[in-house]
């Protein structure tokens, strides 16, 4: 079941075919090598940062965007 955040319900507002593609768009454009490159470098930087930092939290598995969740493990 797909929630309707504000972000879609104003894209509602303004053109009803815009939250039908927002809703059921299932296609998403391949990761091209610059960007596979970034999301590599990105992962590697984490993994420096649990190096450095040994006795710190990953706070970022289970969340699903979950921004509170986050939010809260971050501040224990």
């Amino acid at each position: 079941m797909t929630t309707l955040s504000k972000s879609r319900f104003v894209s509602g507002a303004q053109c009803e075919k815009k939250l039908y593609f927002d809703v059921h768009r299932t296609l998403k454009p391949e990761t091209s090598a610059k960007q596979k490159a970034l999301f590599d470098a990105g992962h590697a930087l984490g993994v420096l940062a649990q190096k450095v930092f040994p006795n710190g939290r990953d706070t970022t598995a289970g969340i699903n965007k979950n921004w509170s969740v986050a939010i809260e493990l971050t501040l224990e």
